[in-house]
C-alpha cells in the first residue's frame, strides 16, 4: 500500500496544483461566482463519500420547514436524467437520483430541483416557485460558480479531513486548507459519549479560523423498521439473523448499531449509489429466503422498486443527534442567520 501510494504521489500533486489554481481564480474574481438571489445554505464536504452529509441536509429541511418556504438543490447522483429537472411524486431514484428522491419521500413540502449546473437549477426552480425563502445545496462545496450565503462543511469523526489528502493518494476532492469557506463545521458519527477533552483535541486540528463554528454531531435510529406495507419494532429483528444489503460510502455506523441491539445479520455490501440490477436483486432474494433483509433509507429508494411484493425488505431510518444540548443549540443560533 505505501508503494502504491508513492506511486500515486506525482498525480496527487499535480490534482491539488490544479484545484488550488482553479480555487484561487474564484478567490480573485478571475472566474465569476452567481450569488444566490435569497438567503441559502451549502452543504458539502471536502471527502469522497461518507461524511453524513444526507443526514445533515435532512434536518436542515426539517428545521426550516417549520419557518419558511423551502427549496432544494441537489445534483441527483446516479439519476439517468439529464439538465435541470423538477422533482415530483411521479419520480424515481432513476430520474432524480436516490438522495433527492428520500428528501422528497421525507419532506414533500419541499420544493427540489436536480441539476448538473446549479446555476441553472436555481433560476428554474425560483421561476417555477418564486414564492420561495430559502434555498439548500447538497454537496456544493467544490461547486464555486454558485455562492450560498451560508456555508456548511461536513467531516465524519472518524476520517477527518485534517488527516487526509488529495486524491488520488487519499480521499480529498480538495486540500484540508480549503475548510476556511466554510462558516461552520459539522463533525458528523461522533461517539455519543464524546468527552470535552475529545472534543477539544478534536476542535484544534481543525485549525478553526475566528468567524467559524463546530458542532459535535451523531445518529440517532428509529425505533422501528419500515416496509413498504408494515413497520416493525426493532427488537423484532432479533429474533433470527437477518441480511444487511447497503449501497452507501460508510456502513460501518450501521453495523455498530446492529451490533449494539444484539442483532445478527450477514452483510451484502456494495459501493456507493449502487445501481441494482434486476439478476443483483433475485441474487439477494435467493439468499434472503425466510430472512429479513433490512438496508438503509437511500438504498431502499433504489432498491424498493425492483423489489416487487415480497415483503421482507426493510429500512431503518436515521436522523441527526447531537453530542450535547449545547451543540444542538449553537447549530439553531447559526441557522437563524439564514435570513
Amino acid at each position: 500500500m505505501k508503494l502504491l501510494r508513492w506511486i500515486l504521489l506525482p498525480f496527487a500533486l499535480l490534482y491539488g496544483a490544479i484545484v488550488s489554481v482553479r480555487n484561487r481564480m474564484f478567490d480573485w474574481g478571475l472566474l465569476l461566482q452567481y450569488p444566490v438571489p435569497i438567503p441559502s445554505v451549502g452543504v458539502g464536504n471536502l471527502a469522497v463519500g461518507g461524511t453524513g452529509k444526507s443526514v445533515v441536509v435532512a434536518y436542515l429541511a426539517g428545521h426550516f420547514k417549520s419557518q419558511k418556504k423551502v427549496g432544494m438543490i441537489s445534483r441527483g447522483y446516479g439519476r439517468s436524467t439529464p439538465g435541470v429537472r423538477l422533482a415530483s411524486t411521479e419520480d424515481t431514484a432513476q430520474t432524480i437520483g436516490d438522495e433527492a428522491l428520500q428528501l422528497l419521500s421525507q419532506h414533500p413540502e419541499i420544493s427540489i430541483a436536480v441539476a448538473e449546473q446549479r446555476t441553472a437549477g436555481i433560476q428554474q426552480l425560483l421561476a417555477a416557485f418564486p414564492n420561495l425563502e430559502v434555498l439548500l445545496f447538497d454537496d456544493c462545496f467544490q461547486h464555486r460558480y454558485i455562492r450560498p450565503s451560508h456555508m456548511l462543511l461536513t467531516t465524519a469523526y472518524n476520517r477527518p479531513y485534517f488527516n487526509d489528502v488529495v486524491l488520488p493518494v487519499g480521499r480529498l476532492r480538495e486540500a484540508a486548507s480549503a475548510a476556511v469557506r466554510a462558516h461552520i463545521i459539522v463533525v458528523t458519527k461522533c461517539p455519543p459519549t464524546l468527552s470535552t477533552k475529545a472534543r477539544e483535541e478534536f476542535k484544534a486540528k481543525l485549525q478553526l479560523q475566528p468567524q467559524q463554528e463546530v458542532v459535535f454531531t451523531t445518529y440517532t435510529y428509529d425505533t422501528n423498521v419500515y416496509s413498504k406495507k408494515e413497520q416493525l419494532e426493532v427488537s423484532a429483528l432479533t429474533a433470527a439473523p437477518i441480511l444487511l444489503v447497503t449501497g452507501i460510502a460508510d456502513p460501518l455506523p450501521l453495523c455498530a448499531a446492529l451490533k449494539a441491539q444484539g442483532i445478527a445479520f450477514e452483510h451484502k455490501r456494495f459501493s456507493d449509489h449502487h445501481n441494482f440490477s434486476t439478476q443483483e436483486v433475485a441474487q439477494l432474494k435467493s439468499v434472503a429466503v425466510k430472512r429479513k433483509v433490512l438496508t438503509t433509507e437511500k438504498d431502499f429508494m433504489r432498491l424498493a422498486p425492483l423489489w416487487g411484493e415480497w415483503a421482507n425488505l426493510f429500512y431503518w431510518p436515521i436522523q441527526l443527534g447531537f453530542v450535547t444540548p449545547a451543540d444542538e443549540q449553537l447549530l439553531q443560533d447559526w441557522l437563524a442567520t439564514v435570513k
